[in-house]
């Protein structure tokens, strides 16, 4: 893999198949194939020694994804994705949450496509939704991934029934009316008290999944508004991009300004960013390859810490860069009342030293696909 610090030369044909190979090796450690399950994480202990903590169904979820898009490609999945996927909606239950099923719906219309009626007649109606908190609470977040996992009913099998239409009309609603017409879009709905103490501010996960959700939802609909409303918020974060090419964690949604730079995650800069800006830059025939190139070299080593993120031994990518929890909020308390300093001394931030599966999940989804070959082979 290359580790340069220089970006001006890379290629698309390049970055993809050593992306590709490290997830691939990577995620045979992270995954139990006893639970048939992926890990929650892996740390690092004293010696070097990477050990696997916990298990994780969402974070398996999105993991399959990533690999269902590799062999839709021609790769191959180190592990069976079908057997996997049968057993994460057999225990799917109504103690779950709508953003797993909205993660699972993509799942299954991308590679399992015969569980999508059990899935539909069981809890795809607004009445069997309000049971789940992050529903009714309208979670920017999560309420993308159920828009996301409806309208890829239709775009993979060319059908959507018309109470689907419906439910989809419904939960794009529900998340516009999370954009603050800035840019930004805010964590969740303003509603309830959780909503009034964190109504103005998003993370950078609440701008990505719906630019991507929305973008597919204009892509099956013709929404103009849909797709004017993540090319707005495409531009903002592209447009507050640190000078590294960082993705910056928490912005306010009435200012559309950045209050908490930090953490910078790396799964940000390879998985998430690339997956959402490839989506609307196809659809607009916009061109984001600058902000992505800046924010793959960021990992390489073009950062505060001139460190390089990934571990070519270990197939490693660290999770993040970060400061002390009393500096966060220090930082983000400023931060709503004017824009943060985006330069930190070098003696604030530290590497931290784990990594998850749904990371690799999320680096396949952006770079395995053609849409990736087609806008980094430019």
């Amino acid at each position: 893999m290359r580790t340069t610090n220089t970006s001006s030369d890379w290629k698309g044909e390049e970055i993809r198949p050593s992306f590709i190979d490290l997830a691939t090796n990577g995620l045979v450690k992270m995954y139990d194939p006893s639970k048939k399950l992926f890990c929650y994480r892996m740390s690092e202990v004293e010696g070097g020694k990477l050990v696997p903590e916990g298990l994780s169904r969402r974070y398996t979820i999105m993991t399959l994804i990533g690999l269902s898009r590799l062999e839709e490609g021609g790769g191959q999945s180190p592990i069976d994705v079908r057997i996997t996927i049968d057993q994460l909606v057999q225990g799917f239950g109504d103690n779950d949450n709508v953003g797993d099923l909205g993660l699972l719906l993509w799942l299954c219309a991308l590679a399992y496509p015969e569980h999508l009626e059990k899935l539909h007649e069981k809890y795809l109606k607004v009445d069997n939704l309000e049971q789940f908190d992050d529903f009714r609470q309208a979670n920017t977040m999560e309420l993308s991934w159920l828009l996301t996992g409806i309208v890829y009913a239709k775009v993979r099998t060319g059908s959507l029934l018309r109470k689907d239409e419906i439910l989809a009309e419904q939960v794009y609603a529900s998340i516009l009316g999370n954009y603050g017409g800035k840019g930004i879009f805010r964590h969740l709905g303003m509603h309830g008290l959780s909503g009034k103490l964190r109504g103005r501010i998003g993370s950078f996960a609440d701008q990505v999944y719906p630019i991507y959700a929305l973008t597919l939802y204009n892509k099956v609909t013709g929404s103009k508004r849909a797709l004017e409303v993540a090319t707005e918020c495409s531009d903002t974060i592209c447009h507050h991009q640190g000078p590294l090419g960082q993705w910056w964690w928490h912005y306010n949604s009435a200012t559309g300004r950045v209050i908490g730079p930090y953490p910078v995650y790396s799964v940000h800069q390879y998985g998430m960013a690339p997956m959402a800006l490839f989506a609307i830059g196809s659809a607009t025939g916009r061109d984001y390859q600058g902000s992505i190139l800046r924010g793959l070299d960021w990992i390489c080593g073009k950062n505060e810490l001139n460190f390089n993120m990934i571990d070519e031994k270990r197939n490693v990518i660290w999770r993040c860069f970060y400061r002390s929890r009393a500096k966060l909020y220090a930082d983000e308390v400023l931060g709503l009342l004017r824009s943060p300093v985006e330069k930190m001394e070098r003696r604030d931030i530290h590497v931290l030293r784990e990594f998850r599966p749904y990371c690799y999940g999320w680096l396949l989804y952006a770079f395995a696909g053609e849409v990736a070959t087609r806008h980094l082979a430019k």
